[in-house]
């Protein structure tokens, strides 16, 4: 199909993510590119076109570059395939993204902020992007009820992890630029080599407010490094994407609800699309638990050493939750 549709020389295909989407590395002699099958719902023919859109118009320079998606020999971008036992997919082939995967290093995190803030800069993306407003939150806690029940958690720490979101969302007014956000921006999604950031994956990419990107990477830090590490690293990161200037006081409120809301994001992925073992659904529950409480008693991590007002409005809830809004 590749070698009709693309016009390619295909000497191996091998499956490397066999998730929600799946991806296959597809080797010629002389190039390597990956082709994506996309989910079987939830992404719409515009969305898919609108994806690869976003990769043909990005602008690279020294040090931010993209996976670009391969154009058929139709001209086309989107194919479709058959035969794949639940129903037609549609596709996408891009390049191979070069270099290593990102880390937390002082290096990488400078390079990272440098290249999450050229990004945001390119307004024409916005007009390409997917009609997608990201960052939004859930339409409600269906699956929070779901998750205690795969990981056999007390309805009571259920509720409460429903009653903390809730209190987030509605005491904290987000600020920042709004514009064309990567939507799932983290060390996995990006490549270094020779000084610059190679972006790929923009499957979640849309229109939302900017800083959110930002804030994925805070979650990231705030659940892969060791406390004591992430504070140190949030800092490098953030102090290269506002270009040495000190954020709006608003920023830290910000990205206090937005690694509350990828967390939940995240386990809301698994409950909806993933099996996991029950000892694995245990953890999710645990950690989204953690997450959310230090977040409504402004005790990030990544945020150890900053201290705002607006985190008194969150600090009692755990001790009073007949204080807080209902969960909905």
């Amino acid at each position: 199909m590749i070698e009709a549709e693309f016009g390619l020389p295909v000497v191996d295909v091998e499956p490397v993510v066999l998730g929600l989407n799946r991806t296959f590395k597809v080797r010629t002699v002389t190039e390597t590119y990956f082709f994506r099958l996309c989910r079987s719902s939830g992404r719409t023919l515009a969305d898919i076109e609108a994806e690869a859109a976003v990769t043909i118009g990005l602008r690279e320079d020294a040090t931010l570059r993209v996976a670009r998606a391969i154009p058929t020999i139709r001209g086309t971008y989107v194919v479709d395939v058959g035969g794949l036992g639940d129903g037609t997919r549609r596709g996408l082939l891009f390049e191979q993204a070069q270099g290593r995967e990102a880390t937390t290093s002082a290096a990488d995190l400078l390079r990272i902020g440098n290249a999450l803030a050229r990004l945001h800069a390119q307004c024409q993306l916005e007009g390409l992007a997917p009609r997608r407003r990201v960052g939004a939150p859930p339409r409600d806690h269906e699956w929070l009820r779901r998750l205690g029940e795969f990981a056999r958690t007390p309805t009571q720490t259920i509720e409460r992890i429903g009653t903390r979101l809730t209190h987030l969302r509605r005491s904290v007014a987000p600020g920042g630029p709004h514009g064309f956000c990567h939507g799932d921006f983290w060390c996995g999604n990006l490549r270094i080599t020779d000084g610059f950031v190679t972006l790929f994956d923009f499957d979640d990419c849309g229109v939302g407010p900017q800083w959110y990107d930002l804030a994925t990477m805070g979650w990231w830090i705030e659940t892969s490094l060791a406390p004591q590490g992430c504070a140190a690293a949030w800092s490098v990161l953030v102090r290269a994407y506002f270009n040495q200037a000190d954020p709006d006081p608003t920023f830290a409120a910000s990205t206090t609800l937005w690694v509350a809301d990828n967390e939940a994001r995240s386990a809301r992925f698994l409950v909806e699309h993933c099996d996991l073992a029950p000892e694995l659904w245990t953890r999710v529950a645990h950690s989204l638990d953690s997450v959310t409480e230090r977040a409504c008693n402004g005790q990030l991590h990544i945020l150890s050493e900053v201290r705002a007002p607006w985190e008194l409005r969150c600090r009692c809830l755990d001790d009073d939750p007949a204080a807080a809004p209902d969960s909905g």
